[in-house]
């Protein structure tokens, strides 16, 4: 994952693909003013059961945004800026559990 720095805000762009991130199975991103998120930036991730975003300053949740997570059970969204989501968001995320 890259974070490129944009004032005091964090975008969150595509990643660049390891070993490592297709392991991993917990990303843990609070607490960065992230306030954009690319769609697909997760999808590398196909292993990923926990996504900590949480007090952040998200805005959108865009088409996209959790495409490939299809192992992600809990999603923290809380304590963001959170204006508008896509009706599609969630799509292709069978073990959601907890949002």
């Amino acid at each position: 994952m890259v974070l490129i720095p944009f004032g005091a805000k964090i975008i969150i762009g595509k990643p660049r693909r390891t070993n490592v991130d297709e392991l991993t199975n917990n990303r843990d991103v609070r607490f960065n003013k992230i306030y954009d998120i690319a769609g697909g930036t997760f999808g590398h991730l196909r292993r990923l059961r926990s996504l900590l975003l949480n007090d952040n300053a998200l805005r959108e949740l865009r088409e996209g945004t959790f495409h490939g997570l299809r192992h992600l059970k809990y999603l923290y969204l809380y304590r963001n800026r959170i204006q508008t989501i896509h009706p599609d968001v969630f799509q292709g995320l069978p073990h959601l559990e907890q949002l």
